[in-house]
């Protein structure tokens, strides 16, 4: 795996899917909101489609602190547009 000095920083682009490293090899992916990040119901050992990523349901919507993805913590793999449900604002806390 990376170093965190090897990672280049990342902008937290609205729509970014990004990918969050698990336990034993598994990953799951998240999405940049306007405010707070969805999270979706998926876990894998491969890197999967965006289609098939954003397909997927939505386990939960929360706050994060930015520098998971602009430290490059959770990797950018790729950006699409926000589906409307997902531009609706979502009540968090952090």
């Amino acid at each position: 795996s990376k170093s965190m000095e090897a990672v280049k920083r990342q902008k937290r682009t609205m729509g970014a899917i990004v990918k969050i490293p698990l336990q034993k090899a598994y990953h799951t992916y998240g999405r940049v909101l306007k405010s707070g990040m969805a999270f979706y119901d998926l876990k894998s050992k491969k890197d999967d489609e965006l289609q098939f990523i954003i397909s997927q349901p939505i386990l939960f919507v929360t706050g994060v602190s930015h520098s998971a993805v602009t430290k490059g913590i959770w990797l950018k793999v790729g950006v699409l547009p926000l589906e409307d449900e997902l531009l609706k604002f979502h009540p968090q806390y952090i």
